[in-house]
């Protein structure tokens, strides 16, 4: 069971599938409902750990529209920040960059949308 502050930002998120094309009067296209779902699904992986490990608690998650059709996906877990990218072409990868107190022990990287990032969790609670 995922925590109310948790459920409810996944709740906020699914009114990005309602933004259409050049939702911001710039020529951005709008959002696909598979980009949501994989987006929370990496989320829902994510927390699950955190809150397995029982050596942390998750202090914000933040779900926005992103550029060129992707979502971004923000983590704060105590003194460490991911922010996530999942890109709205299924081909691509899931970007990801995080950082420690001061922009301390940075990482970066991607992954194929399909696997679980399971490290990301044990990095956000170490």
């Amino acid at each position: 069971m995922l925590p109310p502050s948790i459920q409810a930002a996944i709740e906020r998120s699914r009114r990005i599938v309602e933004l259409n094309d050049d939702w911001d009067s710039e020529g951005s296209p709008g959002y696909v409902q598979a980009t949501l779902d994989i987006t929370i699904e990496v989320l829902e992986s994510i927390v699950e750990g955190i809150l397995t490990s029982l050596r942390v608690s998750i202090t914000t998650v933040d779900v926005q529209p992103g550029p060129d059709g992707s979502i971004d996906v923000e983590f704060v877990v105590g003194d460490r920040r991911l922010l996530l990218n999942v890109p709205g072409d299924s081909n691509d990868a899931v970007l990801y960059y995080g950082h420690g107190p001061d922009r301390r022990d940075p990482i970066e990287g991607e992954f194929v949308r399909t696997n679980h990032p399971r490290f990301l969790t044990e990095w956000l609670v170490t």
